[in-house]
């Protein structure tokens, strides 16, 4: 941003760097990230591009699959097979704490779930005749189906809005 009292903003001139060449002193990046060569910027201008320095992008470029099975396994391990999450693969999530679900009462944690759940879009079985990941979690919180999941969402918080008042 240009202040018309002060005159113009400086620029930040960028040394040319090679491959080939270290960088020696402060380099154009901040600390925890080194340059991986140049790259057009705003204005179309070359500027430094920055990178994590504890980035695996060598290890992705070599075997995508083989780190794509790797996922897909560690996944696998976090789901309980009889649907949900197991406590592993609570703890491992991110975004809080997840709590263990709830079979039976009057939870409005329950009803909450079987609601949202009871109107998902998909099947409830595969086409081979096994359940879903969807049908097999509506059956860890106390549902048989989607619809038995509405059915029951709705006694629930119909019994809870009774209780409050």
């Amino acid at each position: 941003m240009t202040n018309r009292r002060r005159g113009k903003k400086k620029k930040r001139k960028y040394k040319e760097v090679s491959d080939e060449t270290e960088i020696k002193g402060p380099g154009p990046c901040w600390d925890g990230y080194k340059q991986v060569g140049m790259k057009k910027g705003k204005g179309g201008k070359m500027v430094p591009n920055c990178v994590p320095i504890d980035t695996k992008s060598d290890e992705q470029e070599c075997c995508p699959e083989e780190i794509e099975l790797e996922t897909k396994a560690a996944k696998k391990k976090l789901k309980n097979p009889k649907g949900g999450l197991n406590a592993k693969g609570r703890a491992s999530y991110k975004g809080g704490t997840l709590k263990a679900p709830v079979k039976a009462g009057d939870n409005p944690r329950r009803a909450s779930f079987l609601a949202r759940m009871g109107g998902m879009p998909g099947p409830e079985r595969k086409p081979n005749g096994d359940p879903t990941r969807l049908l097999l979690s509506l059956q860890a919180w106390g549902a048989s189906s989607k619809a038995d999941a509405k059915k029951k969402a709705a006694a629930i918080s119909k019994r809870n809005k009774g209780k409050t008042k």
